[in-house]
């Protein structure tokens, strides 16, 4: 199974918290309307069976801060609408099917603490656009397709502690 395709005539949604941890029998893709869920703050379906793209609609996730779609089943790329979420402290898409390059965004995404994209698919090399005022403290990239240097700004946040490029 998977969440309801429709909200029943509703044209959004008051969730600001979703915790789908573990249910692997929790599939499909994301329906439309959890966009419409416009206070979400703290997002995880680590662990389901959730799979197909992200969707650009999740932009309107103004004050989300935590987003944790790890070991699911997403194919494609992290939406490049999601560069105005300016309030999220960790992103994890980690065990995912995730491919294309690592969106050049995501470093200027000052308030990230932790961005967890190990195990998937990315190509490329790491955006060069690191900065020293961000509160990064862990990325991890290991077991991607990932080609090129490390790029000297990848030093650049102040706080980062845990670096995983293996």
């Amino acid at each position: 199974g998977g969440l309801p395709a429709n909200l029943d005539g509703r044209n959004s949604c008051a969730l600001e918290n979703l915790y789908l941890i573990g249910n692997q029998g929790l599939q499909g893709s994301l329906p439309n309307w959890l966009a419409t869920c416009t206070n979400m703050t703290y997002f995880s379906i680590r662990g389901c069976s959730f799979g197909g793209n992200l969707s650009d609609s999740y932009e309107q996730w103004q004050n989300i801060r935590f987003f944790d779609v790890s070991s699911n089943s997403f194919t494609g790329s992290i939406p490049n609408a999601w560069r105005s979420w300016r309030l999220v402290a960790t992103l994890n898409f980690q065990s995912n099917r995730l491919s294309s390059t690592i969106p050049a965004f995501l470093p200027q995404l000052l308030s990230v603490e932790t961005l967890q994209l190990q195990q998937n698919k990315f190509v490329g090399s790491l955006p060069d656009t690191w900065q020293a005022d961000s509160k990064l403290q862990l990325l991890a990239v290991d077991d991607n397709a990932l080609t090129g240097s490390i790029p000297a700004s990848l030093f650049a946040p102040k706080l980062l502690s845990s670096l995983s490029l293996e």
